[in-house]
């Protein structure tokens, strides 16, 4: 009931904030893969601000791998690059309390970002762990610009890795090529899809 009631209070925030939300769909080789995520300050001064990514995977021959997972964090600016985060994620069978950091840097032209959070998970077992999404995106021309985006993740289970490259229409829409990378702690049964993604960013 706690791990439902945390969930749901998540998926509350993430339908009623009123933010830019990027929306992706990759058609990859074994699996079909849907990502969202998106950030906005909870204040007027931009002090407090909530993040929040979401994926949903459907595997074309295993309905076993199947998959969505969730994560949402309130961070606190202490300084323009650093925070403090307090969160978690849900897997589709736990909640995992989180407390840690928010690393976050842009360059002057806007085409470059990085935004990091280590963390530690508060529940038993207690582990650390590191998400990050990192984005190039510079501009040809008015219109037409290099996309390229990292996500990547890393605890006591499993390692990921989602990478795209593509193309940049006015900020808007983005597409191009994409592989995820998923490497297991405890098993050598490393699983990757690689295919085609469009994003779009309301």
């Amino acid at each position: 009931m706690k791990n439902l009631f945390l969930v749901t209070i998540l998926q509350m925030v993430t339908m009623v904030a009123h933010a830019q939300i990027s929306n992706e769909i990759l058609v990859g080789h074994k699996q079909v893969q849907y990502l969202s995520y998106w950030q906005k300050d909870i204040d007027s001064i931009g002090k407090f601000n909530f993040f929040n990514i979401n994926r949903f995977a459907i595997d074309y021959n295993d309905k076993l791998l199947n998959n969505f997972s969730t994560e949402g964090q309130v961070t606190y600016l202490l300084k323009d690059w650093i925070g403090i985060a307090v969160g978690g994620g849900f897997d589709g069978e736990h909640f995992m309390p989180t407390l840690g950091l928010n690393l976050s840097y842009t360059n002057r032209k806007r085409d470059f970002f990085i935004e990091g959070y280590p963390t530690i998970v508060i529940a038993k077992p207690i582990a650390p762990g590191i998400f990050a999404l990192i984005g190039y995106n510079p501009m040809f021309n008015k219109k037409w610009g290099f996309s390229s985006q990292l996500i990547f993740s890393l605890d006591e289970i499993q390692s990921s890795q989602l990478l795209r490259v593509g193309l940049n229409f006015k900020d808007n829409i983005q597409f191009g090529i994409g592989a995820d990378m998923h490497q297991f702690q405890q098993s050598e049964a490393n699983f990757y899809n690689l295919g085609f993604f469009v994003r779009i960013n309301l």
